[in-house]
């Protein structure tokens, strides 16, 4: 049982130092014979320094990056993604806080640590009239994990409209899974 422990633990830290030098290297590219990231020696130097292990991935991508997204990738912390509350920023939206990406760009994956979903964004579901609990609220905790759901929601006027939305999304996704 120790052993099945410890190579979960070992592939969770190799999963979360792909991640996060993934996160780290916007703007560099990858080696098409390898795909591993292509970078100087300096920037391996200094990620080796940061994350201890990490230059085994200088000439080799992750092995079952696919396999172990799904296992680690909900319960991943990268620390890449981080929230500021109370700092407005000229490209933040109505939110209360920033969402600072430090190396990741707008197409990053969602830091699972992060606050992402934006407490005051639940807080109005329950105010529109879905109380903790219900159907609507569930299905909102999830789809405003995703950026593109929580603008939506925010650009809506009205909670008639708001609550409209929300249960048109619910609708589809039930229709979906069915």
């Amino acid at each position: 049982m120790d052993q099945m422990k410890n190579r979960w633990d070992s592939l969770k830290r190799m999963f979360t130092q792909w991640k996060t030098l993934n996160e780290r290297a916007t703007g560099l590219g990858r080696d098409p014979h390898t795909g591993s990231i292509s970078a100087p020696d300096e920037w391996w130097a200094k990620q080796n320094e940061a994350m201890p292990g990490c230059i085994m991935f200088k000439t080799a991508p992750l092995e079952n990056e696919d396999e172990l997204k799904v296992m680690f990738g909900p319960i991943v912390c990268t620390n890449e993604t981080t929230l500021v509350p109370g700092v407005e920023d000229a490209n933040s939206s109505s939110d209360d806080h920033v969402e600072a990406t430090l190396g990741g760009g707008e197409n990053s994956t969602p830091d699972p640590c992060s606050n992402a979903t934006g407490k005051h964004k639940l807080q109005q579901v329950i105010d529109d009239g879905s109380p903790e609990g219900s159907d609507l609220h569930l299905f909102a905790t999830h789809l405003l994990i995703e950026k593109k759901y929580r603008d939506v929601f925010a650009s809506l006027k009205t909670k008639e409209g708001r609550n409209a939305w929300l249960r048109r999304a619910f609708e589809i996704d039930v229709k979906k899974s069915t």
